[in-house]
């Protein structure tokens, strides 16, 4: 019996796929003698196949596949007999076992029906314990409820197979309330313990009696008293009394914890690292947990089941396994969080112990101060107190043997005391000297202390969950929403909530379900606006209105306060009812049925303890709102009329807060995060929602016009100036029944979880995402669209997704109609990146990862959770190469961002840096792997160089990460320096502790954060110092005090001489940054950012004397060996001497003389050869003499050889291993810097080599090293590149043009005809030779003369090039490359001679030179006007073109056309091409034009693209800087104008110099001269108001706007009010502000001053302002006006001149008015021109 019970223990803890069918590893043993024995598994006794048979008999398996094994006889009466006999005839014998009824502890009995069994049939195989019959088949994977592969629950539930099988679970044979019974032997009586065949209540109660008496201790027991123990094998009684007499007694222990403490110090350590270990497995164990909740959450959540092959409806009966899954796991981690609050709690207790503690030991050695040896310490010296108790535990350690012969008193007898009453906690500390120590050594501490937890909220409560719902209206731009906002408030005093709310009409709002009694709400667009007629003077009162809106964070316009009958109790954490709501705030409201009991075992985010426990009642906030036209934070293209883009809407997300709470009530701060849902309900077709909008329109026309008619009217883009046209409802016009069909897709971040036909509206559906990591309100993005989906994981190769396996992420792509395939040619690495960054830095945070591209997007990729939304910009089809590093690596910095950007977040702005830095590293880690190593190499050096440009008189990135918001440049800047920054402690860490570097620390921020230990998943900069320390091994204070909290980076001089006495190398390492000069002249792409932080009181960094680190140095020999030292550097100069003891000689170079004389006689020097070490790896082509002879190359002299001859090394490197950001001079000889270009590996070492010679001045040998560099295959293209376009150095008359010749040559050589100048074909599938070929021509274009002019031959090899390229062969496309001769070829010919001081020499010196220009000219056009009909990537051939035409109006090689620009700026034209013509308009100085100036102006403030206004506003900002600066005068240029174009120079005064000077240099200089030369422009005054008061911006564009009239205009506190004449008004002052006015009866019959008498007939009319374009200044000629009241016809600007080939423009700028409200369509400005002559088409 006890036999049985052992064996059913161990099986039925078994999978029961042991039971049900063979395993999969199964097979046939043969053991036929021809066969060859072999080792296999152990055959199963006859016992455990008993057993087996017994165990079947009592689960009654009737599967239809195997039979039964019967098991041998009844269990309790027949059990010896089945065991005598064999196995087959057990399990071939009938049987019948009957189990009597037995009752349950709680009395409901309890019965086993009867099974019969059949014998084994003949011929049936036993296969694993389970006998399978000839004639019977395995079942079918359909009727096996899907295939079920390996899934990784199985780990964590042992009976995985049953809990995922769907076929009804059978009985067990031991349940919990089997009754067992255990014994030792068999009783001679059976009947005594055994139950009967009919057991009841007395058997049970016996037992437990029985146990109770055992458990007592009463004598009924056997071994009960002292006399049972002595018989007991008759043991030997030991009496301890003489014993306890003798010993003596004493209070103490003898054996205290300090006899065992040495022994056991190491198991104690051994101990610690062991919990420390399980510790760590535990934390991964909650990581693979909440890998698989998220799975199971998945859409993909039968694959984690490890389920396939089944349909649909085979799916829904799996859905309740998974929700049983769901609710198995959460609580699994629901015990993972208990268990970490709990090692919280503990340790907070033991850390406050041990104070308690120190405070005791502090107070006891006060008082015995006086028996102490030497004076105590100072008390501010928290270091000396600390050794002082050290010291007194020494000595009390090792006092015990000076203690023994004193005599212990007896403990005296101490009367009970009441309690003291609780004092108030005030500190830690016993005294208060030491409490102010600590705390100033803590301050001092810098990086090493954090306090975790989660941030104070200064609003008093934390938003756990939200829930929004919105209803939008695409083409009124109308939206209806709801939200409903869980609270967790942080203190009982909780009675005002305040939320951002924007551009909302509130219709209802509750809390808990009642009414609040007080809302506040003013809505800042409401608001911003002057309800009067004010000027562009008043600037100052608008922005007062909406200053708060443009902080960061912004100031909060929803204020609610608690009804009183709210209450606000305090929950206990650990209690049920903070469970369930912790559990249900984490995933939000489910969707169950209404009496499902497992409603609140859900799952939970990764937030921190100290967030999820529930320490408050939370409260619910609901708010329904209503938005009649949005005006911000979401776009809406293609809806307009004229618009052909396919119509889709979006989210505007931005890095600063209020682009959020434009949409929904949230509290739009970053540290605010939470869960969310969110449902978005839109028409199902783009037909749908335009018949919509028609319909609406159709009502409006026939409905009568009141108020609330007026507010749809105002919504509907589809009229004119509030006038509805009428509309057709039956079809929408414009738009096909192909493109009405197209489905409307929603794209959100978090999971989908449903999408819904709305049943009242079949035209209507909503989608539900559920977010169930906590996020902040900016990163909650989505798109509504015709998106075409594109499953990028496809892109992934099979073995890596075999490898990765659940942990493979889901890449989705989505873009509209007809780009599938750019979609797939740009997006081709992502789902390689996004597994190089789950293996190596850890798993991705979310479920599946989608990327969105959509129109006017302003930034190139807006990160939001799960989604980035992508500019179609990006996207470029199969055969444009020009674009792909590029935009690669912009993608996958938007993927990295998932990590850190979105799902781990700055602490504060000023940690912004570590983000920043992170992302981007990882970033280019990912393009090492990608490109190669010699790619990330020389790009890391390209940008140091860059940094080391940028970074003067720049504040630190720690300080820059709260300027982001200043400015687009500060972000700029901050992500060139930040991932650089981490590149060098990469380096060094990898160099100093040996470790993997960077990547470990980074992989254990992204896992704290994933685990909790990262607080509300904030980074800071103290953290990242701290995990970098810990997992470094080593200081890096001093590191980051340089590097991040300072500015500017290091410059060095570097100075080498070998000593052949001493055998050394003595080098001295100056640091000169110091005397790098701090001022530097501004410059007009960064004025605006200059003013910005000189307004603002940000100051740059000081510059650093010292930089101090590790350098290593390579002293290199030419047989490759390299010496190496690392040098610690510590102060500003550095002597030291490097020991270099060799007997190695430079070997002359005359060897190379050997061996191109060899080459041409064909003799061999393999045997001469061995005597030499030299090594000549690269650049070693064109040796041969008739190759130098052809090529025109120059050789070392012989006095250079000897020279060279006498060094005893080849070359120093200097920061060999790329471990600082400098710039580095090393006094070297050119030819050791030869030696580092040809010999070194290094691509950093040869592009210094090639960037040293650069600098040289010009010599035949020099350009004879880069062309060398330039033909050799071998070198990496970047250095070929750079040799490229350093000869255009070397090409000058003095040296025969030299350089010149060697680029024509290697041009012919490599893409032309052999001895032709024809170019061939192109072929760009070698991308080298793609660079190669684009980068000769523009060398060859910056060749100048004496002088100064481009040489006729550059100007013919350029027009050549592009006049006879040919593609027709290439499968790329050269549109690029067009582009490069196009600008190649206005660079030249926008060169012109330096004056001269006796003559004036003209641009154009006689009739053949006027022809080859205006056939350069022609080309250029030529390619334009094919562009307008064969468009280009991106319009680029027009955009070249108009570059070029501004290149060649600069430099007066053509004159100034307006028209030929302001064609390219309507509506229509493509957003690169208008940028760039407003962009070359306002470089031309055509600001100073008042119609140019105000057509810019209502651009940008009326169009509807974001992106077209943001970058309209760039290019004021540097038009402004121009003016200011002094590049763009409008007085020279008026002058110049009226004389013609003369210029007349004259000596100028001292002031005038120091004025000049002062507005090149100085901000305030150059502000005071911004205003002298644009401030009184009526013209500008006027446009820029109108542009600011334009209904199309958002409020920080008019922050933009604002800021810039405070640069240009004194505030004027004042109030115009207009009164309409002729009647008299009375005027009467009530104080406190206000002012009555009234009108009266009194008429005015004349004006106030007499009118001037007009001799013109339209003196009585408006006239318009007239500028003749042949003025560069003209004045403005107002008629004098005769009426009373202001005209109604709309002001027209008109403009003529006269064009550069012997065109004439006329154009109009016609302005209609704008309503009133700011709302309806957008205003529109006619620009009428008309072109004569050019060959350009009209624009209308």
């Amino acid at each position: 019996m006890a036999a049985l019970s052992r064996q059913s223990l161990r099986a039925s803890t078994r999978r029961n796929l042991y039971l049900d069918e063979p395993p999969a590893t199964a097979i046939h043993h043969n053991t036929s003698p021809e066969t060859p024995r072999k080792k296999r598994a152990r055959e199963p006794s006859s016992g455990e196949n008993e057993l087996q048979a017994a165990k079947k008999q009592k689960l009654g398996i009737r599967a239809p596949s195997y039979p039964r094994v019967a098991p041998s006889s009844q269990i309790a009466k027949t059990l010896s007999a089945s065991a005598s006999k064999p196995a087959n005839d057990v399990v071939t014998q009938n049987s019948q076992a009957t189990t009597a009824v037995q009752p349950l502890p709680n009395g409901v009995p309890t019965t086993t029906q009867t099974t019969q069994f059949t014998p084994k049939p003949e011929g049936s195989v036993l296969r694993g314990g389970h006998g399978i019959s000839e004639g019977e088949k395995r079942k079918l994977r359909s009727q096996d409820g899907g295939s079920r592969s390996k899934s990784e629950l199985s780990l964590y539930f042992p009976n995985y197979e049953e809990l995922v099988s769907i076929e009804p679970k059978e009985s067990e044979f031991l349940t919990v309330d089997t009754l067992l019974l255990i014994t030792d032997e068999i009783p001679k009586s059976p009947s005594s313990i055994l139950p009967t065949t009919t057991p009841g209540k007395n058997a049970l109660n016996k037992l437990r009696e029985s146990a109770v008496s055992l458990t007592n201790g009463s004598s009924q027991t056997p071994f009960s008293s002292h006399d049972d123990i002595a018989k007991l094998n008759e043991a030997q009684k030991i009496d301890f009394s003489s014993i306890e007499k003798s010993a003596r007694h004493t209070s103490e222990d003898p054996l205290t914890d300090a006899v065992y403490f040495k022994a056991h110090r190491r198991a104690e350590r051994q101990e610690k690292q062991l919990r420390n270990i399980e510790r760590e497995r535990a934390q991964h164990e909650k990581v693979q947990l909440e890998r698989l909740l998220d799975g199971l959450k998945g859409h993909d959540w039968l694959r984690v089941m490890g389920i396939s092959g089944i349909t649909d409806s085979e799916k829904k009966a799996f859905e309740p396994k998974r929700d049983y899954f769901i609710r198995e796991v959460s609580s699994l981690l629901e015990k993972f969080r208990v268990w970490k609050e709990e090692e919280k709690r503990r340790k907070v207790e033991k850390e406050q112990m041990l104070m308690e503690d120190e405070d005791d030991e502090d107070g006891s050695v006060a008082a015995a101060d006086g028996a102490s040896d030497g004076d105590p310490p100072d008390s501010s010296d928290v270091d000396a107190w600390a050794a002082r108790q050290l010291h007194q535990e020494a000595i009390s350690a090792t006092g015990d043997s000076r203690g023994k012969n004193k005599q212990h008193r007896p403990p005296s007898t101490v009367l009970a005391q009441p309690l003291p009453p609780e004092k108030p906690f005030t500190s830690f500390y016993s005294k208060p000297y030491l409490r102010e120590a600590a705390i100033e050594k803590r301050d001092s501490m810098v990086g090493l202390v954090e306090t975790p937890g989660p941030p104070p909220s200064a609003v008093g409560f934390s938003v756990s969950h939200q829930r929004v719902e919105l209803e939008i209206d695409l083409v009124s731009r109308r939206l209806k929403g709801k939200t409903e906002i869980t609270i967790s408030p942080q203190s009982k005093d909780l009675r005002t909530i305040r939320l951002n709310c924007r551009q909302c009409e509130l219709k209802r709002l509750s809390i808990n379900g009642r009414g609040a009694p007080s809302v506040l709400y003013e809505e800042p667009y409401g608001r911003a606006k002057l309800n009067w007629h004010a000027g562009v003077q008043q600037f100052h009162m608008l922005r007062q209105r909406v200053e708060g809106q443009l902080k960061n964070p912004p100031e909060e316009e929803l204020v609610v306060n608690l009804p009183k009958s709210i209450r606000i109790d305090e929950l206990d954490p650990f209690s049920v009812e903070a469970q369930n709501l912790l559990l249900a705030k984490s995933i939000g409201p489910a969707k169950r049925e209404p009496g499902d009991a497992s409603v609140i075992d859900l799952t939970q985010s990764s937030k921190t303890a100290a967030e999820q426990t529930a320490r408050f009642t939370p409260i619910t906030v609901y708010v329904e709102f209503v938005i009649e036209k949005i005006r911000d934070g979401m776009q809406f293209v293609g809806w307009e009329d004229g618009d052909l883009r396919y119509p889709h809407a979006y989210s505007q997300n931005s890095l600063s807060p209020g682009a959020a709470c434009c949409l929904f009530p949230c509290v739009d701060d970053p540290s605010s995060r939470c869960t969310w849902e969110i449902s978005i309900k839109c028409p199902k077709t783009i037909g749908d929602a335009l018949k919509r909008g028609a319909l609406l329109a159709t009502q409006l026309n026939g409905n009568p016009v009141n108020e609330a008619t007026m507010k749809l009217s105002n919504a509907t883009p589809n009229g004119t100036n509030g006038e509805h046209q009428p509309v057709n409802t039956d079809g929408v016009p414009g738009f096909s029944d192909e493109d009405n069909a197209l489905d409307l897709s929603v794209v959100c971040s978090g999971d989908l979880t449903d999408e819904i036909i709305d049943p009242l509206d079949p035209t209507m559906k909503t989608t539900t995402f559920m977010c169930t990591t906590a996020v902040a309100p900016q990163h909650i993005g989505f798109a509504i669209g015709p998106f075409e989906h594109v499953d990028l994981a496809e892109f992934r190769e099979s073995d890596e997704d075999d490898k990765l396996g659940q942990n493979a992420i889901h890449v989705h792509g989505f873009c509209l109609p007809g780009r599938i395939d750019e979609i797939r040619n740009t997006c081709l690495p992502l789902a390689k990146a996004i597994d190089f960054f789950t293996v190596t830095y850890g798993s991705y945070p979310f479920s599946s990862y989608k990327l969105c591209f959509i129109d006017d997007l302003v930034a190139d990729t807006v990160d939001t959770m799960s989604l980035s939304l992508c500019s179609n910009r990006l996207l470029f089809p199969e055969d444009i190469i020009e674009p792909l590093d590029r935009v690669t690596r912009q993608l996958v910095h938007a993927l990295a961002s998932q990590w850190i950007g979105v799902n781990i977040i700055p602490k504060e702005p000023t940690d912004a840096w570590a983000v920043v830095g992170i992302a981007y590293f990882i970033t280019d880690m990912f393009m090492k792997k990608l490109c190669g190593n010699n790619e990330y190499r020389y790009r890391q050096k390209k940008a140091s160089d860059r940094v080391c440009e940028l970074d003067v008189a720049r504040p630190s990135i720690h300080d820059t990460g709260a300027l982001i918001g200043l400015d687009p440049l500060e972000l700029e800047f901050l992500a060139a320096k930040a991932p650089l920054v981490l590149f060098t402690l990469d380096r060094r860490l990898a160099k100093a502790s040996g470790s993997s570097g960077l990547s470990r620390i980074i992989s254990r921020v992204f896992l704290n954060a994933k685990v909790g230990d990262l607080p509300n998943s904030a980074i800071s900069t103290t953290y990242f110092v701290k995990t970098c320390e810990k997992l470094g091994h080593t200081k890096l204070d001093t590191f980051f005090t340089q590097w991040v909290f300072g500015a500017g980076c290091p410059r060095f001089r570097v100075t080498q001489r070998f000593n052949k006495k001493k055998l050394v190398v003595e080098m001295l390492i100056q640091q000169v940054q110091g005397e790098q000069p701090t001022e530097r002249d501004l410059e007009k792409k960064t004025f605006m950012r200059d003013v910005k932080e000189e307004i603002y009181g940000v100051y740059a960094g000081a510059v650093q004397p010292v930089f101090t680190g590790p350098m290593t140095i390579r002293i290199h020999e030419a047989d490759g060996t390299p010496y190496e030292h690392i040098v610690e550097i510590k102060e500003a100069t550095t002597k030291f001497d490097i020991p270099y003891n060799t007997k190695y000689k430079r070997l002359k170079r005359s060897r190379r003389q050997k061996e191109r004389s060899a080459v041409g006689t064909g003799l061999d020097l393999s045997s001469d050869a061995q005597d030499d070490v030299l090594l000549y790896c690269l650049g070693d082509v064109l040796q041969s003499e008739e190759e130098v002879k052809e090529w025109k190359l120059t050789e070392w002299s012989k006095e250079d050889e000897d020279r060279m001859s006498q060094e005893s090394y080849e070359w120093i490197r200097m920061d060999a291993d790329f471990e600082w950001i400098c710039k580095m001079s090393i006094t070297m000889p050119g030819y050791m810097y030869l030696s580092q270009l040809q010999q070194d590996r290094d691509v950093v070492a040869q592009l210094e080599s090639i960037q040293f010679m650069a600098a040289q001045r010009e010599h035949p040998l020099v350009s004879t090293i880069f062309v060398r560099t330039l033909m050799d295959r071998r070198y990496f293209y970047g250095i070929r590149t750079a040799a490229a376009a350093a000869l255009s150095k070397h090409a000058k008359d003095e040296l025969d043009w030299v350089g010149l010749h060697h680029l024509e040559k290697a041009f012919q050589e490599f893409f032309c005809y052999p001895d032709s100048p024809m170019t061939r074909s192109n072929d760009f599938s070698d991308r080298t030779a793609y660079y190669i070929q684009c980068v000769i021509p523009q060398a060859i274009a910056k060749i100048r003369d004496n002088s100064g002019r481009a040489p006729f031959r550059v100007r013919t090899f350029l027009l050549e090039k592009l006049r006879f390229n040919d593609n027709s062969n290439n499968e790329f496309s050269d549109c690029h490359y067009i582009a490069t001769l196009m600008s190649a070829l206005a660079e030249a010919l926008s060169s012109k001679s330096a004056p001269s001081e006796d003559t004036f020499e003209m641009d154009i010196d006689d009739g053949d030179d006027l022809r080859f220009h205006m056939t350069c000219l022609d080309e250029i056009d030529r390619y334009r006007r094919l562009d307008e009909w064969i468009p280009s990537y991106h319009n680029i051939l027009s955009t070249t073109a108009l570059d070029c035409t501004r290149l060649l109006a600069k430099a007066g090689a053509i004159k100034t056309n307006a028209g030929e620009f302001l064609q390219y700026t309507q509506d229509g034209t493509s957003d690169e091409l208008r940028l760039t013509a407003f962009s070359n308009l306002m470089d031309l100085g055509m600001c100073k034009n008042d119609a140019t100036l105000r057509w810019f102006l209502f651009v940008l403030g009326t169009d509807l693209s974001p992106y077209i206004r943001e970058h309209m506003f760039r290019i004021f900002a540097k038009a402004l800087g121009g003016i200011a600066i002094g590049e763009t005068s409008s007085s020279e240029t008026s002058v110049a104008g009226q004389n013609e174009g003369l210029i007349i120079e004259q000596d100028s005064s001292t002031e005038a110099r120091q004025a000049d000077l002062a507005r090149k240099q100085t901000i305030v200089g150059a502000l005071t001269a911004l205003k002298d030369e644009i401030g009184a422009n009526t013209v500008l005054k006027d446009a820029l108001w109108e542009a600011i008061t334009s209904p199309a911006i958002s409020l920080r564009e008019m922050g933009e706007l604002l800021f810039v009239c405070s640069l240009l205009y004194a505030p004027e506190t004042s109030m115009k009010v207009r009164l309409k004449y002729p009647r008299y008004w009375k005027c009467r002052n009530n104080g406190k502000g206000k002012i009555t006015f009234t009108r009266t009866s009194k008429i005015r019959t004349t004006p106030l001053h007499p009118l001037p008498v007009s001799t013109t007939k339209s003196s009585t009319s408006a006239t318009p302002y007239n500028y003749n374009r042949d003025d560069s200044n003209p004045t403005v000629t107002v008629a004098p006006r005769t009426f009373l009241k202001p005209p109604k016809k709309p002001t027209t600007i008109s403009f003529s001149s006269p064009s550069a080939a012997s065109a004439s423009a006329a154009g109009s700028v016609v302005s209609p008015p704008l309503s009133a409200s700011g709302e309806g369509t957008k205003p529109r400005l006619t620009l009428k021109l008309n072109l004569k002559g050019t060959g350009a088409r009209s624009p209308e």
